[in-house]
């Protein structure tokens, strides 16, 4: 069922390649569409990593108190909330799936985002295995994602959704340059800041976390950010952003 919802998805962002006109509707509807796949893979692929996070959940609240914990709380504190108010990790993660899915969406109406690119950038393989695993990074890469797209016009917003993509996962604090950027940003500015963030983050990946959940290397999820950030420098000429 995951995988023929996976396929399914696939062709809706392929039929919506054809689709140039900007509608409000057909945000909803791509918004309905991840709320589907959320609650097919939540109530069938529950698996490795995100049986401990479910583990986790029913921790003591002494547990929530540590320093493991409190460095990375947005995940953490947020989803302990919910299970105790729920009691079904499912439940949590239905509701940690809605906040992303429309937060992206919402931010993706609000830039012009073509809606197909929604999907592709779900349904880019390191998300969808984050999302179905290492669920903490997926959270922060989709809040860096969104970081980096409000950057020039909201900078504001955009410092909050870094924020919100640290304290989720702390490796986000390698982007953290990229965050005050707001003049012309040129492709080897882009390359060059790449390449730093690439090693620092195999110095991070050495590490091992108290609890062992979320520990697939971060390269992967650097991955979607390089691309999905490429993309829009491509479309515009080489350049991330332009005054008007």
């Amino acid at each position: 069922m995951t995988l023929f919802m996976y396929c399914f998805l696939c062709l809706i962002a392929l039929g919506f390649t054809f689709v140039q006109k900007k509608h409000f509707l057909n945000y909803v509807f791509i918004f309905s569409c991840l709320m589907g796949w959320s609650i097919v893979v939540r109530f069938n692929s529950i698996q490795q990593d995100l049986i401990v996070y479910s583990e986790v959940m029913t921790y003591d609240w002494e547990f929530f108190k540590s320093f493991y914990v409190l460095r990375e709380p947005v995940y953490w504190i947020t989803s302990k909330f919910l299970y105790d108010f729920f009691k079904d990790p499912i439940f949590v993660f239905i509701i940690w799936d809605a906040i992303i899915f429309s937060l992206l969406t919402y931010v993706a109406y609000k830039k012009d985002v073509k809606p197909y690119f929604i999907l592709v950038f779900i349904l880019f393989f390191p998300n969808v295995m984050g999302f179905l695993n290492v669920y903490r990074q997926y959270i922060s890469t989709v809040f860096l994602f969104l970081s980096f797209l409000l950057v020039y016009e909201n900078h504001i917003n955009s410092k909050f959704f870094y924020l919100a993509s640290f304290f989720s996962h702390n490796v986000g604090a390698i982007f953290l340059p990229l965050i005050f950027i707001r003049k012309k940003f040129f492709q080897i500015k882009f390359i060059l800041a790449s390449i730093t963030s690439i090693f620092a983050m195999i110095l991070l990946s050495g590490s091992k976390s108290e609890v062992d959940t979320g520990e697939t290397s971060p390269l992967l999820f650097f991955a979607v950010v390089c691309a999905g950030m490429l993309i829009f420098l491509s479309l515009n000429k080489l350049i991330l952003y332009k005054k008007i």
